[in-house]
């Protein structure tokens, strides 16, 4: 008796596991590029969510070059005009405070991001 309890527990488990693909399947473009842009941080546990990179530009370089005197800075200024955490704007300084961990975190999703622009501009 108590096997068939487990059998049944875990085609339950199943069937419940097939209905969150489905609703994951199921999302609205809006809400996938909405999933898409926010970072949870690993060591922070902050959300960080990244405003429309595609405006990124040459103006928004060289207001990030000032800022930081020209040093390897600039991408951090840069970053700090594009993104909140946890809905608040931030500074290259904030960003600097964070985790080594959250840091990198940060850029890498900015590349990820910036590489699916690329490739819907390409469509």
């Amino acid at each position: 008796m108590e096997n068939t309890e487990m059998i049944e527990t875990a085609e339950n488990t199943e069937i419940k596991d097939n209905i969150n693909i489905s609703d994951e399947e199921n999302k609205s473009p809006e809400q996938e590029d909405f999933a898409k842009n926010i970072l949870i941080l690993p060591m922070s546990d902050k959300k960080v969510e990244f405003n429309d990179i595609s405006k990124a530009d040459g103006h928004m370089l060289l207001r990030a070059r000032k800022l930081s005197g020209g040093d390897v800075s600039t991408s951090l200024y840069i970053l700090a005009e594009l993104i909140t955490i946890d809905g608040e704007k931030v500074t290259a300084h904030d960003i600097l405070d964070l985790d080594l961990e959250d840091v990198s975190a940060i850029e890498d999703k900015y590349l990820e991001l910036k590489k699916l622009l690329k490739l819907t501009r390409k469509k």
